[in-house]
């Protein structure tokens, strides 16, 4: 693997829901990862956490406890590693699962509602301090991005103006119509005409 990439350096792949990559990067990416790792390949250990990221929902045997005992702590693929397990402990609820007696089983109490799934969150969220926050709200991640995109849209909207307000102390009497000139002719209801003054 990591001679034919070398071969053909690739660059890493955006996460892309529902869509998964051919053997053997479906089910060795981490042990690519590790490998990259070890030969100091930074590039393609990201290449190969990329592949991981998108395929890790679908590995037929679990790399997660592998993943515990030689990836090193806050590794980039053990902060991945440690939130998906997190995650995916809260989401299995009680009972044994694939995730059990996993030390990340116990970061379970710290998932709210409102943590993501870490495979949408920018490849560069594990490569920074915060990729130890399984709560993180930060540049990476593309839901708290767009919600501060709206919300500062909508603090530069101007209010609405106040029913009124408009006339309210301007002093502008051009919207006060002015009595018509034939006001002050009355048309009379007496049946005799009007007497003409002598002179």
């Amino acid at each position: 693997m990591f001679i034919d990439w070398a071969k053909r350096p690739k660059h890493p792949i955006p996460y892309a829901p529902g869509q998964y990559s051919p053997e053997p990067w479906l089910s060795h990416a981490a042990s690519a990862y590790i490998l990259g790792q070890k030969l100091e390949a930074i590039l393609f250990a990201k290449y190969a956490l990329s592949q991981f990221i998108q395929n890790c929902a679908l590995i037929a045997l679990s790399p997660w406890k592998s993943i515990e005992e030689k990836a090193p702590l806050q590794s980039p693929l053990a902060r991945f590693s440690d939130h998906w397990v997190a995650w995916n402990t809260s989401l299995s609820g009680p009972g044994v699962n694939e995730y059990s007696g996993l030390k990340a089983a116990n970061l379970a109490t710290q998932v709210k509602a409102s943590t993501r799934d870490p495979r949408i969150l920018e490849l560069e969220h594990w490569y920074s301090s915060c990729g130890d926050d399984i709560n993180a709200k930060c540049e990476h991640d593309p839901i708290f991005l767009e919600n501060e995109r709206e919300k500062r849209r909508l603090e530069r909207r101007p209010p609405p103006p106040e029913w009124g307000a408009e006339y309210e102390g301007t002093g502008d009497k051009s919207t006060v119509s002015s009595p018509s000139p034939l006001a002050k002719h009355k048309p009379s209801n007496s049946p005799f005409p009007p007497k003409t003054p002598r002179r």
